[in-house]
């Protein structure tokens, strides 16, 4: 998100802030004295050991609804004073906020200066009660049934190709509610090692700067979280704490896995090789990524090299004669790097592939998730379920076949190539 505000802090008393917010963005040219719009500019700085991260997800604050009826329930009150406009006519005023509990500012008292996205989420907030911090102890894990997947929803692999292709798990367990209705448990994992952190793979943690489903990545161990919109991959930055549903906060609006998709890539989930013939059967997941476009021979080889690249992309890294001889005429023609081979010598294709088709050979419905039970999303995991296509491609000599690795992998198409 574009930043929109300069804030500055000029200065505080327990429950009570005043801040100078100056417009830096012409999109955003209004202040206003609304508690959501202060709540907004307020969420900044916030971890998982904030306070108000146990009440207030970052998604909570983007959603017109829940700031409609909660928004005054952190917000006691909010004065504007608007200053003269800089000299783009851009506004400029001072807000002093008071909080309903000084724990809600509790997350900025070493911070004097940031930049916000804030804006005004609705017109029409409720009067509530005010909500005040609970110091809770840890869940203890003896007293939980950890079966149990309420609050989870099940996804599969394949449905975040570039991140969990490489788990051993074909299913991971996702927190279906925003991060402020799980709590720590009194299981800490701070073993890091390989060994022992197979053993906590889908887990829910949470360290000092995330909160996510423990994994692993291609190289290392990471944490993954997924949002409104948005999706990441952490490293791991200390012990972790398993993280589990929290009895006491109800209500929570349950997200589905079609909310996953949207990280969706076309999925090889099947490679078979007969002499001098590849091909590659490919599952679709959403119908943004029904668009399968291999126009030229250079497009196909680009297909078959690309998750071989390594990264700084200019050579290949598997060991098989097709990577062998690619790196071999890379030196030659002094080609440095993959990106320009595939753009300026696409004659180089002709050394390789003879042809290449593409067959549909599912045309199924998406499945939708709505209402679904977990037992039921389970039943979708399956790659008959969705529709597929097989690109079959014949090469100029079977030797460029040879050790060809079939892993799966993801692989977005382009009309361009």
């Amino acid at each position: 998100m574009s930043s929109l505000y300069e804030v500055g802090v000029i200065k505080r008393q327990e429950s009570k802030i005043q801040i100078s917010v100056q417009v830096i963005h012409p999109d955003s040219n209004y202040i206003t004295d609304s508690p959501g719009f202060a709540l907004m500019l307020l969420y900044h700085n916030v971890n998982n050991d904030s306070p108000i991260k146990k009440e207030v997800d970052f998604d909570d604050t983007l959603d017109e609804v829940w700031m409609k009826k909660n928004a005054y329930a952190f917000i006691e009150s909010v004065d504007l004073k608007m200053n003269n406009p800089n000299k783009k006519g851009w506004k400029k005023g001072v807000l002093d906020i008071t909080v309903t509990h000084p724990a809600w500012l509790e997350h900025l008292k070493d911070i004097n200066h940031w930049d916000s996205a804030a804006f005004d989420p609705t017109d029409d907030y409720i009067i509530c009660e005010p909500i005040l911090p609970i110091e809770e102890e840890p869940i203890s894990i003896n007293n939980l049934d950890l079966t149990s997947k309420e609050g989870f929803m099940p996804i599969w692999k394949y449905m975040i190709p570039d991140s969990l292709l490489k788990t051993q798990k074909e299913i991971l367990w996702f927190p279906a509610l925003g991060d402020k209705y799980y709590k720590e448990s009194d299981t800490m994992i701070s073993n890091l090692s390989d060994e022992n952190l197979q053993k906590w793979e889908g887990t829910l943690v949470r360290t000092a700067k995330s909160f996510g489903i423990l994994f692993k990545r291609e190289a290392d161990w990471g944490i993954i979280s997924c949002g409104r919109g948005s999706m990441g991959s952490s490293y791991i930055d200390g012990e972790m704490t398993q993280m589990v549903l929290n009895p006491k906060k109800k209500n929570g609006y349950a997200s589905s896995p079609k909310s996953i998709l949207i990280w969706g890539r076309p999925v090889v989930y099947e490679i078979l090789i007969n002499g001098d013939t590849i091909s590659f059967k490919l599952m679709i997941m959403s119908e943004d990524n029904d668009r399968i476009f291999l126009e030229t021979k250079m497009s196909v080889l680009k297909f078959m090299l690309k998750r071989f690249e390594s990264f700084s992309g200019n050579e290949y890294n598997i060991e098989s004669p097709l990577c062998e001889k690619m790196n071999t005429i890379m030196k030659e023609k002094n080609i440095k790097d993959t990106h320009t081979l595939y753009l300026r010598h696409r004659e180089i294709a002709e050394q390789f592939i003879v042809s290449s088709r593409i067959d549909k050979i599912r045309d199924v419905p998406y499945p939708e998730f709505y209402q679904l039970k977990n037992e039921e999303i389970m039943d979708l995991y399956s790659f008959e379920k969705w529709p597929a296509y097989e690109i079959s491609v014949t090469v100029t000599d079977a030797k460029w076949l040879e050790k060809y690795p079939k892993e799966p992998f993801s692989y977005i198409f382009s009309e361009y190539d």
